[in-house]
């Protein structure tokens, strides 16, 4: 179990959130657990002024074009067992691959 900081580092590396933390302590090797097989993780995403959202948006399409990033508002965390990775929330999160993003609204 993981919040923020804590969730992230169970993804594939700590790119996605380059612009939220400087890297004052000059750290070299940024992989995380990858639990998530490949996925970054990218913490209180649209929890933010729009043109800060729309700077990391276009960030994160970047970094998507070589990693699969999913990015999370406040209201959502992922639930993973084995091998099933499961989104529980009430607000729409985005999964960010290729350089595209796709909304995913939850029931």
């Amino acid at each position: 179990m993981g919040g923020s900081a804590g969730a992230i580092i169970f993804g594939k590396d700590l790119e996605a959130c380059k612009l939220d933390d400087a890297n004052e302590v000059g750290l070299k090797e940024i992989d995380g657990f990858d639990i998530l097989n490949g996925t970054s993780i990218l913490c209180h995403y649209t929890n933010r002024p729009a043109e800060e959202v729309e700077t990391i948006r276009q960030y994160l399409l970047e970094v998507s074009k070589h990693r699969k990033v999913v990015a999370l508002p406040e209201e959502v965390t992922l639930f993973v067992n084995g091998g099933d990775i499961e989104a529980i929330g009430d607000r729409p999160y985005s999964v960010f691959e290729n350089g595209e993003e796709k909304i995913k609204y939850l029931c």
